[in-house]
């Protein structure tokens, strides 16, 4: 379960579950101090992200008008540094970033087969099922499976995968995933 504090947050956390590249993330992960006109203040991050490089990254969301305010954009100027001297990676991401209207669509659907998951068993049978094949249309891909919340599952299961920025229908392109490979895509 994890806690968002507005519905920009939400839809991150959306983005973040749903990102093949990000193998973790928590929310409000860390207190760190930093210095701000010569005081010291008290600041925790929105989210941390893990990808699967291992490298580690630490983000703030906020809507670009508040993000644009001056004394705002000074305190996320001060926090930014704080992170780079100490070495750990920081990004400020606004609506602009978050709010990708067919992306979101998209995963709003795949969030509704969430609760369909295959075990080891199922993602490895759906594999050597696919294992000749490169591409399919999803039209094609539904036939296979018995219908489209059969391959909707099999995208959110990472067997199958498609340009999910993108409108889809039955002629899109679906990419079979192979066992063993890796879709680094981050939606963030």
């Amino acid at each position: 379960m994890i806690h968002w504090e507005s519905q920009l947050e939400r839809d991150v956390v959306l983005l973040l579950e749903f990102s093949p590249g990000i193998s973790a993330f928590r929310e409000q992960p860390i207190r760190t101090y930093y210095s701000l006109d010569g005081n010291t203040r008290r600041y925790t991050p929105d989210f941390e992200l893990t990808f699967h490089s291992g490298e580690i990254q630490f983000i703030e969301v906020k809507p670009l008008q508040k993000a644009l305010d001056p004394a705002e954009s000074h305190r996320l100027t001060t926090i930014r540094e704080h992170f780079d001297k100490s070495g750990r990676a920081f990004r400020i991401i606004t609506e602009t970033e978050i709010r990708q209207t067919q992306l979101l669509e998209n995963l709003r659907v795949l969030f509704r087969y969430r609760h369909a998951a295959l075990d080891a068993f199922g993602r490895h049978r759906w594999r050597e099922r696919f294992k000749e094949i490169d591409a399919i249309s999803f039209d094609e891909a539904a036939v296979i499976i018995g219908g489209n919340i059969g391959v909707w599952n099999l995208i959110d299961q990472g067997i199958l995968a498609c340009d999910l920025r993108s409108a889809i229908n039955g002629k899109t392109d679906l990419k079979v995933i192979k066992e063993g490979e890796k879709n680094a895509e981050r939606y963030i």
